[in-house]
């Protein structure tokens, strides 16, 4: 007598060469979707720094508004499409109103603009008040299509999960898929597509693209269930010790979440100083901002892909991610000393790929079963997401000012040692001695790197200027705006440098 489970299992391995066709033709799509992404965060920065006339404002306006915004649709979106709602459908509606919104962006922009300056000249509102004005018509007309953006993910990632035992690869490489594209969109907006068709242009290419993605995607919506999660017939798998490690519980489980979230914490914490540093390699605030970003992208991309490998077929995940958060740690402050006079980009390719292991790490962990899938990817997605937001927010205009770059990165690095080692020790699977004789040789590796970092001392930042001269720093202060430094050559000049970039001096 043939089993219901097996009448199913022969159904699908029949269907399974169309079915490969049709994932293979949305895994592209969401590639070009991320790119998509990346494209209108540097091309509407590009429109605000207009609305505002300071790139600081347009920045904070573009990045609060993002993130916000991918928080709340990977929430929203997440819950929505276990409701039993068709994932392609969903996802061929975001991407049509994102296609949308890039086309009545320039409009709005527009419009907000003869607001703002109808409230300057009624009320006589200062500058700061109307900035103020600015930033919330701002968020409010960005954070619609930034919460379409956000809810793609886990729309996805619901359209592909069959069973829980294969979660891990579907989060992982979709997740990788998908910040591969933005790596496209970064260094194509940033250095290519403004240039040669301009800023409205380019976002209008971005939006025909996001249309022809949602056309093809509702086309294949209209088609019977296109995969097993679809056709429910993997919302019963059941998950065994075997299959994952021993049973977490709610708090641990909870940990993982707020894991997560620090270490989106840190790792835009991280890429506020890196970018800060490669400014005195390259002379440009923009192109710096850039290139580290695509490098940021790249190695979490690369980590995501990687994970996504062997994630599913390790136990003990807790442990493997407070590991990854331990390594993510050490590497970071290990590259200050060793790599002190090369380019951060290079500093930053280890630690970034090992953050694109933690995603993948802690939504498989969060994720109890597969029904549940876009609800459990929105959390970890937002809080992650959110823990960004105060990251660079922190290191910007605390940390910086306050410790300097080479010393926020061992006070980041150490909070990531930390909430691993926390992390460690609540894993279940693992005895008590070994936990602890574990967390305490890592807190020793990770001691000795800090004196090393320490004693080698942490000097300040040179650009390739100064190098010629062979200065000696009179003077260092590293603020919001940027790093102020008066040096002495062996000539006896005295010059005062910003960012590296010699402005004014005795022999200027």
């Amino acid at each position: 007598m043939t089993s219901t489970h097996d009448k199913q299992a022969v159904e699908l391995s029949v269907g399974r060469p169309k079915e490969g066709s049709v994932r293979a033709v949305i895994i592209l799509l969401f590639f070009l979707s991320g790119a998509c992404g990346l494209i209108y965060e540097v091309v509407w920065m590009r429109m605000l720094t207009l609305v505002f006339g300071a790139t600081a404002f347009a920045t904070s306006t573009i990045l609060a508004s993002f993130f916000c915004g991918l928080a709340l649709g990977a929430v929203y979106f997440g819950r929505l499409v276990d409701r039993g709602k068709n994932p392609l459908l969903v996802y061929a509606l975001l991407e049509a109103g994102i296609g949308l919104f890039a086309f009545l962006m320039p409009l709005i922009f527009s419009i907000l603009s003869d607001v703002y300056v109808s409230i300057s000249r009624q009320f006589g509102i200062g500058y700061y008040g109307i900035s103020l004005v600015r930033f919330a018509f701002s968020f409010l007309g960005l954070l619609i299509p930034a919460t379409l953006m956000g809810g793609t993910l886990p729309v996805i990632v619901k359209f592909f999960a069959e069973r829980k035992d294969r979660l891990g690869w579907h989060i992982g490489h979709l997740y990788s898929i998908n910040t591969l594209g933005a790596v496209l969109g970064t260094l194509s907006a940033g250095f290519f597509l403004i240039l040669m068709l301009g800023v409205k242009e380019t976002a209008y290419v971005a939006g025909t693209v996001n249309l022809f993605i949602a056309a093809i995607v509702f086309a294949l919506s209209r088609r019977p269930a296109a995969s097993p999660a679809a056709a429910g017939v993997s919302e019963t798998s059941e998950e065994t010790e075997e299959d994952t490690g021993a049973a977490l519980s709610t708090p641990a489980l909870r940990l993982a979440l707020w894991a997560i979230g620090v270490s989106g914490f840190c790792a835009l914490a991280l890429e506020v100083f890196w970018t800060r540093s490669l400014v005195f390699f390259l002379d440009n605030s923009t192109h710096a901002f850039t290139t580290i970003l695509t490098a940021f992208l790249l190695g979490i991309g690369i980590g995501s892909l990687l994970v996504a490998r062997f994630i599913d077929k390790r136990k003990k995940l807790l442990a493997w991610l407070g590991l990854t958060e331990i390594l993510i740690g050490v590497s970071a402050a290990l590259a200050i000393p060793v790599l002190n006079n090369s380019p951060p980009v290079f500093q930053s390719i280890i630690p970034t790929v090992l953050m694109g292991m933690a995603f993948p790490l802690a939504s498989k962990i969060y994720t109890r079963n597969v029904g549940t899938v876009g609800r459990a990817l929105g959390n970890v997605y937002a809080v992650n997401t959110i823990g960004g937001v105060l990251g660079s927010v922190i290191a910007g205009f605390l940390l910086i000012p306050w410790i300097g770059v080479y010393h926020g990165i061992i006070v980041i690095a150490a909070i990531n040692v930390l909430v691993g080692a926390v992390l460690i020790l609540f894993e279940p699977a693992i005895a008590h001695g070994v936990k602890v004789s574990t967390v305490v040789g890592l807190a020793l590796l990770f001691a000795i790197v800090g004196i090393f970092h320490f004693t080698t001392g942490a000097r300040p930042l040179t650009s390739y200027y100064e190098e010629i001269e062979s200065p000696e720093v009179l003077s260092y202060q590293e603020g919001i705006g940027g790093t102020v430094k008066v040096y002495r050559d062996s000539a006896g000049n005295r010059t005062l440098s910003v960012n590296g970039f010699p402005v004014a001096g005795t022999n200027l």
